[in-house]
């Protein structure tokens, strides 16, 4: 299929790498290329080259396309680029890592799972839902580890998938036997130019479904209904707010008519992390896992780092980190699990969000916002009159001013509400400056006492 095709992999991040690897073995003529220069990459480079791929570092450019018969791109790199756009101008036909491997593997069943926010937890509740029930599968995707690399791996398993809408936007033959739509609210609109357009990528989940799939949905979730109204699929879905099939009711989270447990049983917070517990376990039971098994995955999940993590208190005040909140839903999502005065800490940079929605919530909930980062100036306009607002350059002053502000029985709260690339290199290394600035300051206290 490959054999001496000439194929460009754009972006050597973890899927690039993997994706260039397995064109080569593949038989592929492969030309990797990244924008970047960094020493990271270098490293990277050599590798492939020592498998006699060629590489080229610090650009895009057009005479690379020469005689290409496909291209492989990177989720970061947005459908408008210029040289995407100049390959769609050639008719070069562009896909993504997942497509890749899709239609090299041969997989027992696929679970795909997609939303605005949710996607990791879902994707590792549904991993501990299998593992309690016996059932064979890998774990891949926009979680960090390259469908590829497990391709050829799947006889007899079930994939998880955790797929963006960067990864959709590229999609052409992916089917998803179990198709979960977590939910959609306005976010990449840096990527996508427009809700409308990140609407139709989202909607790609279920491009491929056949009349025998199944399509889990948010039946609160009016974004992800409507891209959802004409799709072949079998329909079901998910309620945190009320009866369903798979849903919340009497303070219960049930299964096909069965009762699970109850909201407290959860060691996870929030009313979005019931409907991610709930989606996940449908997914889980349509593929076969039983209620038992659901019950103990369920009742025995801790919840994933930097997503809505407890991780001390000082002087009477708990302080948790959800530096995965990239988007202003997520953060609603947040400040909704909280019944005490928060000090939000917000900031980063903007992927094209408009804050304003935040801001009758922060009214409600947040006695004081500490925002830091390239978007404190516009979070603060969009916010203007709700809560009291003080400016810091870095978000270890923020931490500090937090500190300051909050009192005893207070919430103070890492919810940023923006992507991290201002100051950062991912919302987990923002995470971790929090828990280690916050576990520094409690030394220096215990030390001085």
């Amino acid at each position: 299929m490959y054999q001496g095709k000439k194929v460009l992999v754009l972006g050597l991040g973890l899927s690039g790498i993997a994706a260039a690897l397995k064109l080569k073995s593949l038989g592929a003529e492969v030309t990797a290329i990244d924008s970047n220069r960094s020493t990271a990459l270098k490293q990277a480079s050599k590798e492939l080259q020592n498998q006699e791929i060629e590489v080229h570092l610090g650009g895009l450019r057009s005479q690379y396309l020469t005689n290409a018969k496909l291209i492989v791109t990177s989720p970061g790199i947005p459908f408008h680029n210029h040289f995407l756009v100049e390959a769609k101008k050639h008719r070069i036909p562009v896909i993504s890592e997942v497509e890749l491997a899709y239609e090299l593997s041969n997989h027992l069943k696929v679970i795909g799972v997609t939303g605005t926010n949710g996607k990791t937890t879902t994707v590792n509740i549904i991993k501990a839902i299998f593992e309690q029930a016996g059932i064979a599968y890998e774990l891949a995707g926009n979680i960090g580890s390259p469908y590829i690399n497990v391709a050829d791996q799947l006889k007899g398993k079930v994939l998880i998938l955790e797929i963006s809408s960067f990864q959709l936007h590229f999609i052409k033959k992916l089917k998803l036997d179990i198709a979960v739509l977590l939910g959609i609210a306005p976010d990449h609109l840096d990527w996508h130019l427009s809700l409308n357009n990140y609407l139709k990528d989202k909607a790609k989940l279920f491009l491929n479904q056949t009349p025998d799939c199944f399509a889990l949905l948010n039946r609160e979730d009016e974004y992800g209904l409507k891209v959802a109204s004409n799709i072949k699929a079998q329909k079901k879905y998910f309620s945190s707010q009320g009866t369903s099939e798979y849903g919340f009711e009497d303070n219960y989270l049930s299964i096909a008519g069965h009762k699970i447990c109850a909201c407290e049983d959860l060691k996870i917070m929030g009313k979005h992390n019931i409907a991610n517990a709930l989606a996940a376990s449908g997914a889980a039971y349509l593929a076969g896992a039983s209620i038992e098994s659901i019950q103990k995955a369920l009742t025995g999940f801790n919840g994933l780092l930097h997503r809505m993590e407890y991780v001390l208190t000082m002087d009477g005040v708990d302080y948790y980190n959800d530096s995965k909140a990239t988007n202003p839903d997520a953060t609603v999502c947040a400040l909704n699990s909280f019944h005490k005065p928060v000090v939000l800490l917000a900031g980063g940079r903007n992927k094209g969000s408009d804050f304003k929605e935040l801001s009758s919530l922060i009214k409600d909930k947040v006695k004081a916002a500490v925002l830091f980062g390239e978007a404190k100036k516009q979070i603060s306009r969009d916010i203007k009159g709700c809560t009291e607002i003080t400016f810091c350059v870095t978000l270890e002053k923020a931490v500090l001013k937090a500190k300051e502000i909050a009192k005893r029985g207070d919430i103070v709260l890492l919810s940023p509400a923006c992507a991290s690339f201002d100051q950062f290199i991912s919302y987990k290394e923002r995470g971790e400056k929090f828990k280690e600035t916050l576990n520094q300051i409690k030394e220096q206290i215990t030390a001085a006492t």
